[in-house]
């Protein structure tokens, strides 16, 4: 169930970081423009958006590790039945 969990987060991610990504192009744009945007109102979300992308980062490791951990009990399982079958 973990590795359910862990796979459906895991590809929840790729649009998530589309959004993210597209608010920061979108934010280095205006940037280019400075006389009609206030510069430090920029930055400010610029800086948020680049927090967003950590905490993204946080979260797909979180969910990349249940993915291992599902793996790798699932491989216990099936290693330990081959292991009986064997004379």
């Amino acid at each position: 169930m973990c590795g359910l969990i862990g796979a459906a987060g895991h590809g929840a991610m790729l649009p998530v970081f589309t959004i993210i990504f597209s608010r920061m192009l979108n934010i280095l744009v205006e940037m280019g423009l400075p006389e009609l945007f206030d510069i430090n109102d920029l930055r400010s979300q610029a800086d948020m958006w680049a927090g967003m992308f950590v905490v993204l980062a946080f979260g797909s490791g979180k969910l990349l590790f249940l993915n291992i951990m599902s793996l790798k009990k699932k491989q216990k399982q099936v290693c330990s039945t081959i292991c009986k079958c064997l004379p």
